[in-house]
């Protein structure tokens, strides 16, 4: 009975539990973000808004990265949105890039624009 009782109750939990810590820990941190890469790039798209601002930018040899900021009251502090860069702006980032090689995706410590830094990751 007791048993019964275990695993109709607490393995399940325990198994949300597994499941919801994975959610967050592939969300927050830096530690799904290894090498340091430099990329060059065009904005394609700006996305500012919960819960991570982002870009999208495309390098010298067409790829699409996704570039991920900080969380949008982070960046608002900073005074960094939406009037910070335009479509077709072209920028040099400085990042970590995701440690899978096919996911093209840099969490972004700097940021500049004609050898300008206008974006600092609050913190690095």
């Amino acid at each position: 009975m007791i048993v019964a009782i275990y695993s109709r109750l607490i393995a399940p939990a325990i198994l949300l539990g597994c499941i919801f810590s994975q959610a967050v820990h592939a969300h927050h941190g830096w530690s799904l973000y290894q090498s340091d890469i430099t990329l060059k790039g065009w904005v394609q798209k700006v996305d500012f808004g919960n819960p991570h601002d982002a870009l999208v930018i495309e390098d010298e040899d067409g790829q699409a990265w996704v570039v991920l900021l900080a969380p949008p009251l982070r960046n608002r502090r900073m005074e960094f949105d939406e009037s910070a860069v335009d479509i077709n702006d072209a920028l040099t980032l400085h990042g970590k890039r995701h440690y899978k090689e096919d996911v093209f995706e840099i969490k972004t410590e700097r940021i500049e624009r004609d050898g300008e830094e206008i974006y600092r990751y609050p913190g690095r």
